[in-house]
């Protein structure tokens, strides 16, 4: 037990879900099944709430070695939970389920620990230490912490949007450079990679383009499909990844106008089981409010909810772990830079176009379809 005794867990009840081999896919499924979920090494964070008395902000951390980077990252998991009841700590016996192949010492063992519930299916606890009173214990502290926020909630700043909280850290953005969250289940090699913002203007005025490139594109809903659209993307793009683009519209210096614009990559009220959502495709493509920023208003927050890696402004994955990308971050597991969308998709060379050239045909340009 002493290598886990001075760490914060987090446990909470929800839908089970298999990761399951069709080919050579990884397919998530969900079993119709509720299961409780064992997280180690959290931190917790306290935050305002719109809908329940307090919104709790639980992260998880790692450092690896990242080959795309070439460095070593920190990748940060977010789970942000709403909630109206909580207990007192007490001391109760607690099993860890088996499902935690990291912890296999641990299974079928019963411990004592220092625990408090919220509303009915979460637990922030540790494992029970030799102290005299379990007021002395970290899960007292943040007990404490929490009926203090509730007692005396601090001011929040007047600014469109709710604060998702955050460590501070010291930051010289003077543009808005968002924070992207994306469900952690997806295990299909969906992730992000990279996070381009470009800078530029039209007739509405300034604006920032962000492109995100991902990992790839593997569906869901329509797994069957997946073989099919991969060779549809080298051949007509040149690359298996998948580049999505979004745009911040920055109507007044100030940040209480500012919108997004998600052009055939709106999300609507679908969530990560869908695909081949392209909500907002039609012209005059609506303006989407900011409804979330992270730590500050230069930084407001996107939800990717589905398999093909639409987005919106709100999260439609609400009992999901999120993959935090904080591309502004000195460990973000993800690259940042200023590329448009157009300087990003020339590093790419389609392969019909190789083609074209195999086959010497001449003028390529005269005979693109895509010209």
């Amino acid at each position: 037990m002493s290598n886990h005794n001075n760490l914060i867990w987090f446990s909470h009840r929800g839908e089970e879900y298999e990761v399951n081999d069709i080919g050579y896919k990884k397919v998530v499924e969900f079993t119709n099944r509720v299961k409780t979920f064992d997280w180690d090494n959290c931190t917790i964070q306290i935050g305002h709430s719109p809908n329940k008395k307090v919104r709790i902000f639980i992260r998880g951390h790692e450092n690896k070695k990242s080959k795309y980077n070439k460095k070593v990252v920190r990748p940060t998991f977010l789970l942000a939970i709403d909630v109206d009841n909580i207990t007192s700590p007490d001391i109760r016996p607690y099993q860890i389920g088996s499902e935690r192949n990291s912890l296999q010492a641990l299974h079928s063992r019963t411990f004592s620990r220092y625990v408090f519930q919220l509303d009915n299916d979460y637990w922030i606890w540790e494992w029970k230490k030799n102290h005299s009173d379990i007021k002395e214990s970290r899960v007292y502290k943040i007990y404490e912490k929490i009926m203090a926020f509730l007692s005396n909630p601090p001011k929040q700043e007047e600014i469109n949007g709710s604060i998702i909280e955050s460590p501070p850290f010291i930051h010289d953005d003077v543009d808005p450079i968002p924070a992207i969250y994306q469900p952690a289940i997806d295990e299909l090699q969906n992730f992000v990679r990279e996070i381009h913002c470009w800078k530029t203007q039209d007739v509405r005025g300034e604006y920032i383009e962000v492109s995100i490139m991902f990992n790839n594109e593997q569906l869901r809903r329509h797994k069957i499909l997946n073989g099919f659209y991969e060779k549809f993307r080298l051949w007509f793009y040149g690359r298996d990844i998948d580049i999505e683009t979004f745009l911040i519209y920055l109507a007044t210096a100030q940040f209480k106008n500012n919108y997004f614009t998600f052009e055939k990559i709106y999300s609507r009220d679908y969530g990560i089981q869908d695909d081949t959502i392209h909500g907002d495709d039609a012209p005059p493509i609506p303006q989407r409010s900011i409804s979330y920023y992270f730590m500050d208003k230069y930084h407001p927050v996107v939800f990717i909810n589905t398999s093909n890696h639409a987005m919106a402004e709100k999260d439609n994955n609400g009992t999901l772990w999120k993959w935090e990308y904080q591309p502004f971050a000195e460990k973000s597991p993800v690259i940042f830079g200023t590329k448009s969308r157009k300087q990003i998709e020339n590093q790419f060379t389609p392969f019909y176009r190789r083609f074209i050239r195999w086959l010497g045909l001449g003028n390529e340009k005269a005979r693109d379809p895509l010209k």
